[in-house]
């Protein structure tokens, strides 16, 4: 079933019945609509995975992984990222909210430019932040990306480009026994290893900051 799709959106959830419900109708609302919607719900105590069961119900693209020991978020992420079967995928995080357009401007700058690993878009805040986060493209040599990831002014959001499974299929998160978002800094230069990482000078995803709890 999963096959014949061109983009995988991978959702690593936990303890997210607060917010899930809304991530999902986001993910279903793409313009681009030829996805495949996986979720991987790692072991909680909320009701999670009754509401992410209700909506893949109602929409076939809906893949649920329900976990049956915690794995952490680096392990929840690498799970997922296991599961790629299409020539592109992007992580959805699951509080976060991805405006309608995303996935086709993402997949139209790719397809432009066959070289690049990744490409990625300026990401507005909501909640108890209100800005935008711009970055630059990362460009060039090896070492040339990797300098900008360590002195660009800001980053803008490259955890959360949209990659080619070609060049970069093979990424996952470094782990330890205490898990942890630390592993997200040597992803990026590993993501930035595989190749170069458009930027797209527009908001298309929206990021929930200094939410309780987040």
């Amino acid at each position: 079933m999963t096959s014949a799709a061109r983009v995988s959106i991978l959702i690593p959830c936990y303890n997210s019945a607060s917010f899930i419900d809304r991530t999902l109708y986001f993910a279903r609302g793409q313009t681009y609509g030829d996805l495949t919607i996986r979720v991987s719900i790692d072991t909680g105590e909320d009701s999670t995975p009754q509401i992410v069961r209700a909506h893949a119900a109602r929409d076939a693209r809906i893949v649920v992984h329900e976990q049956p020991r915690r794995l952490g978020w680096a392990g929840n992420v690498n799970f997922l990222l296991g599961q790629v079967d299409t020539p592109y995928f992007f992580l959805y995080f699951h509080d976060d909210i991805l405006l309608p357009q995303y996935t086709e401007s993402m997949l139209e700058r790719l397809r432009s430019r066959p070289q690049a690993a990744g490409a990625y878009c300026d990401m507005g805040h909501f909640g108890d932040a209100s800005h935008v986060s711009t970055g630059p493209p990362y460009l060039g040599t090896t070492a040339g990306r990797l300098l900008t990831l360590m002195l660009a002014p800001e980053r803008g959001s490259p955890l959360r480009a949209m990659l080619r499974t070609e060049l970069a299929g093979r990424l996952r998160l470094p782990q330890m026994d205490t898990g942890g978002f630390w592993a997200n800094e040597p992803f990026l230069m590993t993501m930035l290893i595989a190749g170069a990482l458009e930027h797209v000078p527009e908001v298309l995803y929206l990021r929930w900051s200094n939410r309780s709890g987040g």
